[in-house]
């Protein structure tokens, strides 16, 4: 199993909103192209503000096919509201 690990920096005090809107409008959404979610995790010890999330994939190839389905004009994302400015920063691959 291939497991990639996503970390995104927020904003200062913007987790609640996030996981609050990201349940509503995005979790559906990125399960269904991404498919299988080991976790979703929000940091507390250390560097804070910051939130975590792993996809597992049978294969390279499994991650591959799913990168290329995804994206804001392919796959039904959800436009997140300017006004949320979650992050001044891109997300991390581990």
């Amino acid at each position: 199993m291939i497991v990639e690990m996503r970390t995104y920096t927020l904003a200062l005090g913007a987790t609640g909103r996030y996981f609050k809107l990201y349940a509503e409008k995005g979790l559906a959404v990125q399960k269904r192209i991404l498919g299988h979610l080991v976790g979703y995790y929000a940091v507390e010890v250390g560097e804070l503000n910051k939130v975590v999330h792993l996809w597992g994939y049978e294969s390279m190839d499994e991650r591959a096919s799913a990168a290329r389905s995804s994206g804001p004009t392919r796959s039904g994302w959800p436009m997140w509201p300017r006004s949320a400015r979650w992050s001044s920063t891109r997300p991390t691959r581990s």
